[in-house]
Parts: C-alpha cells; structure tokens; sequence
C-alpha cells in the first residue's frame, strides 16, 4: 500500500466513477482501475460496488474512507516539514484575501542578509485561519495575536514582538481627521465597522462595548474594497492595528486611537525546526532595533 493508491482511493470515492478520476489524476483508466485493484487486494475487501453508472462505496471502503484521508494528510504534512527541514526554508502562512503587514519586506530583507542559505516562502490559504495553518503543520510560522488557551493550541508558541497601535481609519473629510489622537469620545453616534476576528483582544472588546454607548457597531469581514467604500463614502469608520495602513488604507487618514495597543507576535509549533527558530529569533532582533522607528514612521502619516 502507498500514498499513490490511497490518493487514488480518495479521488475515485469523490467522482464516484474511475474514469472520471482516472481524468482528475491524468492517469490513463487502466491504470488507475490497476491502483485501486491493487489496493483492494492488500487490503482483502472490495472498496467500490462497480456498475454501469460508476462506481459506489461499499460499507467496508465508506469506513475506510476517512481513514484513507488522514493517513494521505499525515503524510503530507510529515513530508512538507522534512522537505522545509532538508531545504533551509520557513514557509510562511498568510491568509490570500489579507494584506501584508508593511513590516514583512524590511524584516525578510533583515533575514535574508542573517541567514542567506535560508529561503522563505509565503503559503496563502484562505480556507482556515494561518494559526491553524501552523498548527495543522501547513506552514512554519505565521504573524498574530497570542493564541487562545484552548487545547487546540497547545502545542503552539507565541513570541512577543511589538505592540501595535490601533488607529481609525476615516475619511480625509472627517472632522477628525487632522487629529493625531482621538478617544473613545470621538465615536459617541458613529458608525463602527469591526472585523469579528478581533474579538476578545481587549483594545478591541472596548470598541465592541461602544454599542451600548450609542455607537453602531458593524461586524465585517474587511477587504480593501470594504474599508475604501465604507470609509470614502462616509459610512463609517474602521479601527484597524497600524501594521496595515500602509498597505491598505491610503489615501484615508489614520488617527490614533488614545491608549489602545495590540499584543502582536510569531506564532510557531513547539517542536520547530532550527531554521523556523532562527527566523523568530531573527524577528526578535530585527523589532528591538527597527521597531521604534517603524512604530513612529512606518504605518501612520
């Protein structure tokens, strides 16, 4: 039995037709039919009921179906960590619909002039969040808030880097836009469009709260789109952490947020390899000595 019969398992379950599969794999159907022949004969049980229609799961092989796909997903994350081990890479996760944060280029060129034989990449995904990218074993490290305590996680680590101001993204007609520094104050009777993924940070819960202060508040997934029409258009306002102004907000006005800080990191698993460790602690450095000056210049005016 091996990864390729397994696959070719999975795939024939889904289109509940060999030919079909045999498509999907551009495997010829004689082949693919001698894969899973092969299959069911190490394993002494038929998997599929054959007929004219296609092919259906028999009981036994609807059984073992799941047990197909978690031995191919072991597989495949063993064999993307030894190949990021064995290559000196750091895949880092990002989630394909969020922009960067305008720190990555300055801290991947800081890595790149430390560590010159380690590559890093950069893994999209937009189905799961990049915390449970790193957990799942999908990437090696990823740029967050603590994870939660929940057991889920426990095998994750967290390094701290910096605290992120959070700023109002408004409208350059706002009256407050010319402000450096607002309050809470200033949102009394408008409207606040807050990404539901913020919550339970505690600047954020704040905000939350200001519905029951005769503010609106709006939960959204954002997207550049979102915020420029929200905010352009007079709609609203949006607090977003300061690393992402650069890269999604001009021409809007960002103004400061009196007091409010986010708690942001490295999230890595626990049992990382020298090269995911060399990047965070590399990332350590790189905020001890740029951070201020980034914090200062770099994602607000």
């Amino acid at each position: 039995m091996n990864d390729q019969q397994l696959k070719s398992f999975i795939v024939a379950a889904e289109e509940g037709s060999l030919s079909k599969a045999a498509a999907r794999s551009y495997v010829s159907v004689p082949s693919f039919s001698q894969r899973i022949q092969t299959l069911e004969r190490e394993l002494g049980f038929a998997l599929f009921a054959r007929s004219a229609q296609g092919v259906t799961l028999t009981p036994a092989g609807e059984s073992f179906l799941q047990t197909a796909r978690t031995v191919v997903s072991v597989y495949e994350d063993g064999l993307a960590r030894a190949v990021s081990l064995a290559r000196n890479r750091v895949r880092v996760g990002h989630l394909s619909n969020e922009p960067f944060p305008s720190f990555f280029p300055g801290l991947i060129n800081y890595f790149a002039r430390s560590f010159p034989d380690i590559e890093v990449v950069f893994r999209f995904a937009a189905e799961s969040t990049w915390v449970e990218g790193v957990r799942d074993g999908l990437s090696d490290v990823c740029f967050a808030t603590p994870p939660s305590d929940d057991a889920t996680f426990e095998n994750l680590r967290f390094t701290h880097l910096f605290d992120d101001p959070v700023y109002l993204c408004v409208s350059p007609a706002s009256p407050v836009a010319d402000c450096t520094e607002v309050g809470h104050g200033a949102l009394d009777g408008a409207t606040v469009y807050i990404q539901p993924d913020y919550r339970g940070l505690p600047s954020f819960e704040a905000l939350f709260a200001l519905a029951e202060e005769g503010a609106t508040v709006v939960e959204a997934e954002f997207s550049k789109e979102l915020i420029m029409r929200v905010v352009m258009e007079g709609h609203g306002v949006i607090p977003l952490p300061g690393q992402y102004f650069a890269s999604c907000c001009p021409p809007l006005a960002p103004v400061r947020l009196s007091g409010d800080t986010i708690d942001q990191g490295v999230i890595y698993r626990a049992d990382a390899s020298q090269p995911v460790l060399d990047f965070v602690a590399c990332a350590e450095r790189y905020f001890q000595e740029e951070g201020s000056a980034l914090l200062a210049t770099g994602w607000a005016r």
